[in-house]
């Protein structure tokens, strides 16, 4: 089985080799793409149009495209005696090219096992343009016999909110957005789920290692110019969750809104332990702090919410409905793990239809903001 290793990107690839071009790359006829890194260095994905800065992006990918398989650091350990050479042998990756790629072909020689890689973009074009490179020139590498397969959906993996230089946006969408998005990897995976923090922007990385002590899985990072893979072990947080439930309006309110007026709770929410150390006050508006957010989104973990009728809600009690349940509980909470098994059927527009293992199941349903709504379910022999 392979292991699932989730990888930060950060911008190390770019500013390497902008770092190396007056000494090495001018040489080997590479170009300066210092100053179009400039253009985009704080442009942000979701605010930009896709055919903005169009001659800047594809002028950035073709030369760190080269860095990354045409060339070859020698003596890279050294301070005085590194140079670079030009190459031109098949599936040849430049180790040295930037920290991700070196943490993830250490870490698949530490390990001896092939490796599948969800690799997480900030919200910056810059980030989001070294993991489409990733992507590309990584995946299906081999070592020793292994395989390090690569995915990158610009759609999913460039996590919005996602943003080093606006802390409010980080803390209201781009905390709970990295665990939106990766918590059905490692809810299901844990024990062989791994987070590679080497890369991507170091603000990040308190709270990925808080994560994984709330989520239980393994993070590890390359020690700084070295070849030694630092692995922090799964200490899983306990703590008392009793003030969520007790509290559970206000807590959805803050989630929902960003902030509530502090002279719109009840009096003892503020007064609770718990209560005040997921919570920050701001001229009179509340809204998470980071580890508040991270506790929320554990706590939400543990429940499905979906909306139907009582009757349809009596009907999944039968036995022959426990395949809708099991697919409910699995799949409520991820839009996209529905899948293909969603078709049309007359004038039903969204049925998830599964048949197999001798059982049957049919829920009709459709997403509003998000929010999973049933209003019709069939189990096995009740079609």
């Amino acid at each position: 089985m392979a292991l699932k290793v989730i990888t930060s990107v950060g911008t190390s690839l770019i500013t390497n080799y902008i770092k190396y071009y007056d000494e090495f790359l001018n040489d080997l006829g590479f170009e300066d793409i210092s100053e179009e890194f400039e253009d985009i260095e704080y442009k942000i994905v979701s605010e930009t149009d896709e055919d903005d800065l169009k001659t800047e992006r594809k002028k950035i990918k073709s030369e760190l495209k080269k860095w990354i398989l045409n060339t070859k650091c020698i003596q890279w350990e050294s301070k005085n005696d590194k140079s670079v050479d030009e190459i031109t042998e098949k599936d040849h990756i430049n180790k040295e090219a930037c920290a991700e790629i070196t943490s993830l072909i250490k870490f698949c020689e530490l390990k001896k096992q092939d490796i599948e890689v969800n690799l997480m973009a900030s919200d910056s074009i810059s980030s989001h343009i070294i993991a489409e490179l990733l992507a590309e020139t990584l995946d299906n590498h081999k070592i020793n016999n292994y395989t390090i397969n690569v995915k990158y959906n610009k759609k999913h993996d460039c996590i919005k909110g996602l943003n080093i230089h606006n802390e409010a946006k980080f803390k209201n969408e781009g905390i709970s957005n990295i665990i939106k998005q990766y918590q059905p990897i490692w809810k299901n995976t844990y024990e062989t789920t791994y987070f590679n923090i080497t890369g991507g922007y170091k603000g990040v990385i308190p709270i990925i290692t808080l994560m994984g002590q709330v989520f239980n899985f393994t993070i590890f990072y390359l020690f700084e110019n070295t070849d030694r893979i630092i692995e922090m072990p799964k200490i899983p947080m306990k703590y008392d969750e009793d003030f969520f439930e007790d509290f559970y309006n206000e807590f959805k309110d803050i989630d929902e809104n960003g902030c509530i007026h502090k002279k719109s709770v009840k009096h003892n929410f503020l007064e609770n332990e718990g209560v005040k150390a997921c919570l920050e006050e701001d001229d009179g508006l509340i809204t998470f702090s980071e580890i508040g957010q991270i506790l929320w989104e554990k706590f939400k973990s543990k429940f499905v919410v979906f909306y139907c009728p009582d009757d349809v809600f009596e009907d999944m009690k039968d036995e022959r409905q426990k395949k809708v349940r099991e697919i409910i509980l699995d799949k409520a909470d991820n839009r996209k793990l529905w899948g293909s098994n969603v078709k049309s059927e007359d004038s039903h527009k969204t049925v998830y239809i599964y048949t197999g293992e001798k059982n049957l199941a049919r829920i009709y349903h459709f997403f509003d903001n998000n929010l999973l709504y049933i209003y019709k379910t069939f189990g096995n022999g009740q079609h």
